[in-house]
């Protein structure tokens, strides 16, 4: 799934979720490099999705590089309502990505 033209939107799921968890990582980073923590939430349960914030991800030409927080904010909105909402919902922010999960 692809959101905006351009953050790569990854979902990962356990077969019978018990919590919806979004993961959004930190700058210069990408979600590629969360594979691993999120597996081990998908096998405690979870419906997990990661995306690459704006300026980001493999294929960013300057990584980094963001047009605003409330672009990144929106973005983040538009990703969480992903979320199943029969499932408890948490958000889960590293660095930058805590920044934007608090806002």
């Amino acid at each position: 799934m692809i959101l905006n033209s351009h953050r790569h939107v990854r979902i990962s799921r356990a077969r019978q979720p018990k919590f919806a968890c979004v993961v959004m990582h930190g700058m210069a980073e990408h979600n590629e490099r969360y594979h691993e923590f999120v597996s081990h939430l998908v096998e405690a349960g979870g419906y997990v999705i990661t995306y690459n914030h704006r300026g980001h991800g493999p294929h960013a030409e300057t990584l980094g590089d963001i047009e605003s927080m409330a672009a990144l904010i929106d973005d983040a909105n538009a990703v969480a309502r992903l979320m199943p909402s029969t499932l408890p919902q948490i958000i889960i922010g590293h660095s930058m990505g805590a920044i934007v999960a608090r806002n």
